[in-house]
């Protein structure tokens, strides 16, 4: 996951020096800059565009929800579709042939890759229909 990180970070900065060297300004750097985050399957949020000082400023970028989807293993998709379906941790373990605290395991690791915090979100979290 860390590198991961690492790389979307040398992304970024290779595109931020991309539109230097262009000597792109104002509205055509900026969007240079969001569409190759968007490109990368990254949602860039920006707050604030100073172009006019040189300055661009981006406040969060998170991972689009089909590439996060992308991100869980063949088992984590399992846990979670049952969890969206709204069975308790002990159904996930019997139907899968688990322990409960390995469905416990794989829902921490599925939240923290979708970037959420609870099964409500799960539930709510548009996954492959």
């Amino acid at each position: 996951m860390a590198s991961e990180s690492r790389r979307r970070d040398d992304e970024v900065s290779q595109m931020v020096a991309m539109s230097d060297e262009r000597r792109m300004t104002g509205g055509a750097a900026l969007e240079a800059i969001l569409e190759g985050l968007r490109s990368s399957g990254l949602n860039p949020v920006v707050v604030a565009d100073l172009s006019a000082d040189g300055e661009i400023v981006v406040v969060a970028v998170t991972l689009g929800q089909r590439r996060g989807w992308a991100l869980l293993s063949e088992r984590e998709r399992a846990v979670a579709e049952l969890a969206r379906k709204g069975l308790i941790n002990r159904q996930i373990a019997t139907r899968l042939g688990i322990t409960t605290h390995t469905v416990n395991y794989h829902l921490r690791r599925i939240y923290q890759k979708l970037g959420i915090g609870s099964r409500v979100e799960l539930a709510a979290f548009t996954g492959p229909e």
